[in-house]
């Protein structure tokens, strides 16, 4: 991941432009295997430019530009057309910030469950019938398993071995090492978008508290794109493919085994 990229995530406009620290990214899964009729229903509803990656497990993955604003408003309006234009059924995914984590569940253009959290709010999340997305999980699921992944309360992390946290606490200084010394050319390339720039030692002090996170080192509830990886794992979305987004992919490098192809107008 390039520095830059990292330092956009922080320098969010949301809050009156206070810099945040973040994944934020949008999806719509196909429970399809025509990767070709999932183009043409994408151009048939407007949904173009796009990734699109071939079928896998029986889901195509779509990473429209279109619902990168990652507002859940616009994010149901894609999944219902899309679910409407190939009569099949579409879950549509949204993480904001590590904090926020939706889903819309539509099939025929119909939606049939919706659901949110965020995992720095006391509040329960709102929505989330295990019933009716169920019928799109992979064979062996049941519904206490996906009460567990849409009560918040219980998603927490797996105990980190020794090695991972290591490797961890390795790669996070070398990427500290690497913003203190290129900050003042990513300050120049911010502000030449429009950016607001957050002061050096405030990003680092994000990125201790992402780190203790990841290392296991602080009682914070999980991030919202674990939350999002471990519903996409019940549904059998393969791989990493519910954790990008138009954006990650077209800024950052894919994750592995992402391969997804653009697809313009």
């Amino acid at each position: 991941m390039n520095d830059p990229a990292l330092i956009r995530r922080l320098c969010s406009r949301r809050n009156g432009g206070t810099p945040t620290l973040g994944v934020s990214f949008t999806n719509l899964n196909v429970r399809a295997g025509d990767r070709d009729a999932a183009i043409a229903g994408l151009r048939r509803i407007g949904g173009l430019p796009a990734y699109v990656t071939r079928p896998a497990e029986g889901w195509i993955s779509v990473y429209p530009r279109e619902t990168e604003r990652k507002e859940p408003a616009r994010l149901q309006g894609a999944v219902t057309l899309l679910s409407a234009a190939l009569a099949a059924p579409v879950v549509g995914l949204l993480v904001r910030d590590s904090d926020l984590f939706c889903y819309v569940f539509a099939d025929g253009g119909r939606v049939l469950d919706r659901y949110a959290s965020r995992t720095a709010s006391p509040e329960p999340p709102v929505g989330g019938d295990p019933q009716a997305i169920l019928r799109v999980c992979k064979p062996g699921m049941t519904l206490d398993d996906l009460r567990a992944v849409l009560d918040l309360r219980m998603v927490g992390r797996r105990a980190r071995s020794p090695e991972e946290r290591e490797r961890t606490e390795k790669e996070m200084a070398l990427q500290k090492e690497r913003l203190a010394a290129r900050y003042p050319e990513i300050c120049r390339e911010l502000a030449a978008m429009g950016l607001p720039v957050p002061p050096l030692e405030q990003v680092l002090a994000q990125l201790n508290t992402v780190e203790d996170r990841l290392t296991g080192q602080s009682g914070e509830a999980a991030a919202a794109e674990e939350q999002a990886g471990a519903f996409a794992a019940l549904l059998g979305i393969p791989g990493r493919r519910a954790l990008r987004g138009w954006k990650l992919i077209r800024e950052d490098e894919p994750a592995p085994g992402v391969l997804a192809t653009p697809v313009t107008e």
